[in-house]
Formats: structure tokens, sequence, C-alpha cells
């Protein structure tokens, strides 16, 4: 698991130091590399927090993570950049830049990272669209793709660590959903797979909201 967790960032990080060793390299560009690196070593670091607080994906929030108030859609854009250009290239941001949520921003953009991952890999071609709602009580992220779709029966034993469907991806671990389910429980909520209209699958994550009195998020807790 620590494996699957590390892979794609690690992999941004190295891509951005290759990609700045180009002679003549655009001084905008390098900024913008320099930016994804940083990015993608925070989130390695958020992830090797969990594991040295001896909770794992599985541990419930600890008092050193925050819930905040953040911005859904840039968040998205983010963990889009954890997966590959050429993965990042296909997906479609549908949330509302105006839709903030509360939440623990490490632990989403890994549940986003995931999803979008093993969405590339079984959907090799076509957009991946990623959608959200957002209600007093919870908001649901939605993330779409083309592929093989479900395979016969009860989808739930595809959250199972190790297991795969019946058209494994290449280069898949059969970790990725396993993490997501306990990243969305770890924060209160849960995920699911639904067959797409058409073709193709959805992959569901339901999350749950606070109000103060005034019916507004908390800046954080």
């Amino acid at each position: 698991m620590v494996v699957h967790e590390l892979a794609n960032p690690l992999t941004v990080v190295l891509a951005a130091f290759e990609a700045l060793q180009t002679p003549d390299v655009d001084p905008a560009l390098v900024t913008d590399l320099a930016e994804r690196g940083k990015r993608q070593a925070e989130h390695m670091a958020d992830v090797l927090r969990d594991l040295r607080a001896g909770a794992g994906v599985r541990g419930s929030v600890g008092a050193d993570m925050r819930r905040h108030r953040i911005s859904l859609a840039a968040l998205v854009r983010d963990a889009s950049d954890s997966v590959g250009p050429v993965a990042a290239g296909r997906i479609v941001n549908g949330v509302p830049e105006d839709m903030m949520v509360w939440t623990v921003p490490s632990r989403l953009r890994q549940i986003m990272i995931n999803l979008l991952a093993n969405a590339s890999k079984y959907a090799t071609i076509g957009p991946i669209g990623v959608e959200a709602t957002l209600t007093e009580s919870q908001f649901t992220v939605d993330v779409l793709d083309r592929g093989p779709g479900l395979p016969p029966g009860d989808p739930e034993h595809l959250f199972e660590l190790f297991r795969q469907g019946d058209h494994p991806a290449p280069g898949g671990m059969g970790v990725g959903l396993h993490v997501v389910r306990e990243l969305a429980q770890s924060l209160g909520g849960n995920v699911t797979l639904l067959p797409r209209s058409g073709g193709g699958t959805v992959a569901r994550v339901s999350l749950p909201q606070r109000r103060d009195r005034r019916g507004e998020q908390p800046a954080e807790a």
C-alpha cells in the first residue's frame, strides 16, 4: 500500500526534474515545474505522516489533520497533476469553481488521485469526467469513465485488497479501491461503484459536511 500510494506522485516529481534539465527551458515552465514538484512532495509527506502516526489509511483523523474549507475544483486539479500529464489531459473537471467543501484536504486528495489513476488505467481512451454535488449534510464526487464497466454481480469484492475485475489493468495491484474506501470511511463517508449509462463506471465518493448554527461551513475544526 505504501508503494502504491507513493508511486504516482514520485513519478511526477521525477518527470519534473527531468524536464528541468532540458537545455534552454522556459523560465515560466521552470516555475510551474518547481511548484508541481513541491505539491507532489507535500502530498507524499502527508501520506508518510499518516503512516508514522501508526494509523495508516484506516486510522481516524488525528489532531494534526484538521478539516478545512477548500475549493473542490482546485483540489481536483491538484489531484489530476499527480496522475501524470497523459491522464491529466483526459480529465474533464466539471466541479463548479465556487463549490467549497469541508474536509481533510490530504485525505480527499489521496482519494481523488486513486480514483483518477484507476479510471485512466481501465478506460484507456476517451475523457474522464469529474462531477460533484453539495447539500447541507454531505458532498458527493463522481469520477466517470468509459472503460469496460463493472463485472457481473455485486462490485463490492473490488474493494478487497489485491482484488481486480475481469479486465485487469496493466501494472494494476488491486490496491487503489481498497485504499479509497478506507480513506473515505476514515472521514465518515463511503465510496460505491455504479454502472454508467451508455457504458463505463461511476466511482462515487460521499463525505459528510458540518454546518454551524447559521448553516455555514466552519473554516476549520
